[in-house]
C-alpha cells in the first residue's frame, strides 16, 4: 500500500539544503595546487582539440608565461588574485610597448 504525504507536509531530514555542506568550512575541498606550466599544457591540449590555431595558441601561451614572470614566484594559479591581474594590467599600461594599445585597459570595480 502506498501512501501520500499531503502537499504541505515534508519528509525530516528531506531537504537537500539543510544537508548540504557547502557552507561549512571544515567540509570544503581542499584545492590541488596547479602550477603555471600544468596549466598551459592543459590549456594546450584544450585549444588544439577546439581546432584553434597555432599562432594563437602560441600567443596565448607567451602571454600567461610573461604573466607568470611579473608575478614572480607565485606558481600556483589557485593564489593568483584579481588584484594580482589588475596590478600586471596597470604595469603594462605603463611600459612604453604597450602604451596606447586600446586592448590594454583596466576596469576597477565590479
Amino acid at each position: 500500500m502506498v501512501e501520500f504525504l499531503p502537499s504541505k507536509q515534508g519528509v525530516a531530514g528531506s531537504n537537500p539544503v539543510s544537508r548540504s555542506n557547502t557552507h561549512r568550512q571544515g567540509n570544503m575541498p581542499r584545492r590541488k595546487m596547479m602550477d603555471v606550466n600544468s596549466v598551459i599544457t592543459k590549456y594546450s591540449l584544450s585549444a588544439r582539440a577546439e581546432g584553434l590555431s597555432e599562432k594563437t595558441v602560441k600567443h596565448t601561451v607567451n602571454s600567461v608565461n610573461y604573466f607568470a614572470n611579473f608575478l614572480d614566484g607565485i606558481n600556483d594559479v589557485s593564489k593568483i588574485t584579481s588584484d594580482d591581474l589588475k596590478r600586471f594590467l596597470v604595469d603594462l599600461r605603463y611600459r612604453r610597448r604597450w602604451a596606447g594599445r586600446a586592448d590594454v585597459q583596466v576596469k576597477f570595480g565590479s
